[in-house]
């Protein structure tokens, strides 16, 4: 029976995956019960899934008046693929249906710029929370967006930055395994100037000094607060109703700044580790998006063309 299963599946593997990763497993599988009620995991064939796709393109999306998009129905798909490899592996479940993803838009995504960055590091002095001890609200924010734009961090691991993680005489942090998907230690040089910016807040003696001590989710709004201060304002390519969240950066929009800079100063394999990804396909990814920013391929170009642009056209003369 599924329910069967799925109460061992909970017990002996989700329990295993990261917070958000487990989370986003644990949520795509109540979309799966919610809308198609399975009784038995033999149930699960191709067309039993495919049925499930075209209910869930039916649901309310995050925004007013828009559906849920096919990124979002691919990762419930990867997680319930995820979930059936398991069932296979312990005999649950004779082969693996076929799981077909939808085709998604290859749109341009945002990462913060250089200059959005510098923009947001000088308006911090307007932001009045949080209140951290033996330091202002303008050093926690300056030191929390000055370390994810050199370090591509998620933003949870930020924030579970330890005390001790911090060598502030070799300028060397580390990131611990618990806090990474890639589920290893890692030992990283960082500027000089950004261990400075972190010398305020670890002033405070707690023990994970960048901490946001209110619920995470609610660190989102001062965060877009300080890009109102920085006169950030963002265009929204989407069809759906606007709101203000759409014209500011995410937080994971510094992971893409990360790569988008130095994709071409690192090897692959160097990137991968700095990014703390488990799999390269995901750092490939994150590589060609950095090649379509800043890539400028040399493409023949006319000599007529040429004189135009050096202002030497026969014409004129």
């Amino acid at each position: 029976l599924w329910a069967a299963f799925i109460t061992e599946y909970k017990r002996v593997e989700l329990r295993r995956k990261s917070g958000s990763h487990g989370d986003a497993v644990r949520r795509s599988i109540e979309w799966f019960e919610r809308h198609m009620h399975p009784r038995s995991v033999s149930q699960l064939t191709s067309k039993f899934i495919n049925d499930f796709v075209g209910k869930r393109s039916h649901d309310r999306g995050v925004k007013r008046g828009s559906k849920v998009s096919p990124a979002t129905i691919n990762l419930d798909l990867r997680n319930l693929k995820l979930v059936l490899t398991v069932a296979v592996e312990w005999g649950q479940l004779e082969k693996m249906p076929k799981i077909k993803m939808l085709r998604t838009p290859a749109r341009i995504k945002r990462h913060v710029t250089a200059e959005h960055f510098a923009a947001m590091f000088a308006a911090a002095d307007k932001m009045t929370e949080p209140d951290v001890p033996n330091a202002t609200a303008c050093d926690y924010w300056r030191a929390l967006i000055a370390f994810a734009f050199v370090t591509g961090w998620r933003i949870n691991e930020i924030l579970n930055l330890r005390r001790d993680d911090v060598d502030f005489k070799t300028c060397q942090v580390v990131s611990r395994w618990d806090d990474s998907k890639g589920k290893r230690d890692e030992l990283i040089f960082i500027p000089e100037s950004v261990v400075d910016l972190l010398r305020p807040l670890w002033q405070s003696f707690q023990e994970r000094p960048l901490n946001w001590s209110k619920s995470r989710r609610t660190l989102y709004v001062p965060f877009a607060e300080l890009q109102g201060h920085a006169g950030i304002h963002l265009n929204c390519e989407e069809k759906h109703e606007h709101t203000d969240a759409c014209h500011v950066y995410g937080f994971h929009d510094f992971k893409r700044s990360f790569a988008t800079y130095n994709a071409g100063k690192l090897s692959p394999t160097q990137l991968q580790r700095l990014m703390k990804h488990s799999a390269f396909t995901t750092t490939q990814g994150y590589i060609n998006y950095a090649k379509v920013m800043t890539e400028r391929p040399d493409v023949f170009v006319p000599d007529v063309l040429q004189l135009k642009a050096s202002g030497n056209d026969p014409k004129s003369g």
